[in-house]
């Protein structure tokens, strides 16, 4: 009799032991649909979740009862459908004060530090923007740098090599095109690794950000839904913060453990 109590009340516990993520969602209402590019291993189609950052947008989203479909295409084309209303928003976005005046600007998903990569056997040093004078640099076609380094760009002050996506200015760095490639230090390492397995270890970055980047799901003014759904998903945002999803889903996606070839969001 003892035992049969025992076990009777084990069962009973178990069956009222939340799940602390079932719990969190609410009952599906309405679709967002979001525009985006591949970033592994925070946004990647072929990825569990389709990637870290995504799993935190599905998740926070999911919890006030919205559902999440995503769109790929060329981050500039992605940005492009978001800004006419094509699509309800994009992700992911630096803030800069033009795309305020096209988009709502939740609280950000993350930050990472931007850094330049180079060859090992290239001297690279830098202080000031002075020192990147003469140093051709690759940049990405949709992607921000901040304030100074674009007013040196657009000035003449620096020379760079505008290019499509990323894995090409690394390809660019390696075959001495260019001479430094500013990207987010964790996912270029990522990306090194992953897509050029025999040149990384040529690679390393210099130490001194060119900047913290503070990356945004943005959501479009055309759409008049859109200024009730940021604050939707800040309250999602916030709960995953809170029970410290969010560090631990990017931490699984720097690890690979989202890298899953044929497997999409669950």
């Amino acid at each position: 009799m003892i035992v049969r109590y025992i076990f009777s009340l084990f069962v009973i516990c178990f069956i009222f032991i939340p799940n602390s993520q079932a719990d969190e969602a609410a009952p599906i209402k309405e679709t967002i649909r979001i525009a985006v590019d591949e970033w592994p291993p925070y946004q990647s189609q072929t990825y569990q979740y389709f990637g870290s950052a995504h799993r935190i947008i599905t998740e926070a989203f999911q919890s006030v009862g919205i559902k999440v479909e995503y769109g790929w295409f060329p981050w500039a084309r992605s940005l492009q459908y978001a800004k006419e209303g094509k699509w309800d928003g994009a992700a992911l976005s630096q803030k800069t004060p033009d795309k305020e005046n096209d988009f709502y600007f939740p609280n950000p998903v993350f930050d990472v530090k931007k850094v330049f990569f180079h060859l090992k056997k290239y001297p690279f040093q830098w202080r000031t923007m002075k020192d990147l004078n003469n140093v051709p640099i690759g940049v990405t076609l949709g992607y921000m740098y901040g304030d100074e380094f674009e007013t040196a760009a657009k000035t003449g002050k620096i020379q760079f090599v505008r290019v499509r996506d990323n894995k090409t200015n690394f390809s660019n760095l390696l075959t001495r095109r260019i001479r430094a490639f500013p990207f987010e230090h964790d996912a270029g390492y990522y990306m090194l690794q992953n897509e050029f397995p025999d040149d990384y270890h040529k690679i390393t970055h210099h130490k001194k950000p060119l900047q913290t980047v503070f990356y945004y799901l943005i959501l479009s003014k055309q759409n008049d839904e859109n200024q009730e759904k940021v604050t939707l998903f800040n309250k999602g945002l916030k709960n995953l913060k809170e029970r410290g999803l969010i560090q631990q889903y990017l931490s699984e996606g720097l690890r690979g453990e989202y890298k899953k070839e044929g497997l999409s969001e669950k």
